[in-house]
């Protein structure tokens, strides 16, 4: 039993270093993530929470950043010690809100299968366009270099 366990802990600091790699601020995942991956080892049940499907540290960040905000309050700005980041980061793998994020997928499948095909595409398509229109109508009153010598642009 021990040895399911460790391996458990080591498959959960594997998934947080890969979580880390991908991470778009990695200043402010490298700590929260190390400080993690210590606590696997020592925290089996930690470990298996991290390891649930739905479970990312991307969703960590959120809910650490909605928590900094939640105790900020009406000021734009507060300070958190490390050890409150790392307490609440272990709250989010203990949450159990696999009922929650299961709605979350449900809402979002709904959402797209009431687009109507096609409408996201046709409206990129068009955003495009006019980008495009407005770059040859900006073109159009601008000079060349090649002009200013008398040479032709092809």
């Amino acid at each position: 039993m021990g040895s399911t366990k460790r391996d458990y802990r080591a498959v959960a600091a594997k998934k947080l270093a890969r979580e880390l790699e991908a991470a778009k601020d990695k200043a402010f995942a490298e700590p929260v993530i190390q400080y993690l991956i210590g606590r696997c080892g020592e925290d089996s049940g930690l470990s298996e929470d991290v390891m649930q499907r739905h479970k990312t540290f991307g969703k960590c960040m959120d809910y650490l950043y909605g928590k900094a905000k939640k105790m900020a309050g009406k000021s734009q700005s507060v300070a958190v010690r490390d050890g409150m980041v790392y307490e609440w980061a272990e709250d989010y793998y203990h949450r159990d809100d696999r009922a929650e994020e299961e709605k979350k997928a449900r809402e979002r499948a709904e959402r797209k299968a009431k687009q109507p095909s096609g409408t996201a595409k046709a409206g990129s398509t068009a955003v495009r366009a006019k980008k495009k229109e407005r770059k040859e109508k900006q073109a159009d009153g601008q000079m060349d270099i090649f002009s200013f010598m008398g040479t032709q642009t092809a």
